[in-house]
């Protein structure tokens, strides 16, 4: 396994303890992270919406925890009370036991967050729903530490390439597994400082090559810049990533579901930490409503002044461009568009 995917797959053998029960001995708290959107924090859960009529069974799947099989109880005697039984079981388990390994989340200061008035939720303590909220679309989430074949972080020297090694981490399909994924992994503000988080649709892997990408591009947002007033709040650049994936998850910008097929947090040595959006496709007018949308909510968050320009490089342009003779004296390749 990939030493990047150590700080993110639970190892075999660990066991969360049960619903209201401690072992403190044999499994001791780790410290919270330094941000307020850690594992240190209560699911910032909407209510769940209302809906005209019932929801068809198989829609409504909540989490389903494993029975406790006594230990004289056998996979023979089971299949002989029930022949479907644990085939069935396992199927459930193995769906819903991805995130399973998740600690409960605690109470957390939303005081400094912008997050609760830019979602008009007062209510930050609201318990979650007894039935699963399906988002529009499963997500899947990838993390990169761009580490080299020997296990030392890439960039250790000037002449060493970076490499790019995705490590898959979870699939989000609702409400619930969102906020519990998000409330454990680290804030960008609690990134290494060579970092990549990668969240996509299902079965679109964070690659240029892929055929959903590749007819489109990259939208860049320089979110954070310890070297520019009004982009060095780290509370800001938390805010801010938070704000795009809950909005990504629930197609709140205009054409999204159309545009949007993931994006990544970069977080690199010496440089501004950009979010780059990327897209299905790269007609103008669908990617300037998208823009423009993006730009109306995080402009609540970062204020019209300090968000930047956001710039549009196409896949096409941009891998045409690399053996260019521009790209060869490092020169700034001009984007397709901006807005």
């Amino acid at each position: 396994m990939n030493p990047s995917a150590a700080a993110f797959v639970p190892k075999k053998g660990e066991k969360s303890p049960a619903k209201g029960k401690t072992n403190a001995a044999a499994h001791p708290p780790s410290p919270p992270l330094a941000t307020k959107l850690s594992a240190a924090a209560q699911p910032f859960v909407p209510v769940a919406p209302k809906t005209d009529g019932p929801v068809p069974a198989e829609e409504l799947k909540p989490e389903v925890r494993p029975m406790e099989v006594p230990k004289q109880a056998t996979a023979k005697t089971a299949a002989a009370e029930s022949p479907e039984g644990p085939a069935k079981e396992t199927k459930d388990t193995n769906d819903d036991s991805q995130l399973d390994w998740l600690p409960e989340a605690q109470p957390v200061d939303w005081s400094e967050s912008k997050l609760p008035k830019l979602f008009g939720c007062h209510n930050t303590a609201a318990k979650a729903t007894s039935t699963a909220i399906h988002l529009h679309a499963s997500w899947d989430l990838y993390a990169d530490e761009h580490q080299s074949g020997n296990g030392s972080p890439a960039l250790s020297s000037p002449t060493q390439m970076m490499t790019f090694e995705p490590i898959f981490v979870a699939n989000v399909a609702d409400v619930e597994h969102f906020w519990r994924l998000w409330r454990y992994l680290p804030a960008p503000s609690a990134l290494p400082t060579l970092f990549t988080y990668s969240w996509f649709r299902k079965d679109v892997r964070p690659e240029w090559e892929h055929p959903r990408n590749k007819k489109g591009g990259t939208i860049t947002i320089v979110v954070f810049d310890r070297d520019r007033s009004g982009l060095s709040d780290k509370q800001v650049l938390d805010d801010v990533f938070m704000a795009m994936l809950v909005g990504a998850v629930g197609e709140s910008f205009q054409e999204c579901s159309t545009t949007l097929n993931g994006m990544m947090l970069k977080v690199r040595p010496n440089k501004p930490v950009t979010l780059q959006l990327w897209t299905a496709h790269s007609e103008v007018g669908k990617l300037k409503t998208f823009a423009n949308s993006v730009r109306d909510t995080l402009s609540k968050i970062m204020g019209a002044k300090t968000l930047q320009k956001m710039e549009y490089y196409s896949h096409h342009q941009k891998q045409a461009s690399t053996n260019s003779l521009a790209a060869r004296m490092k020169a700034k390749i001009a984007p397709d568009h901006t807005f």
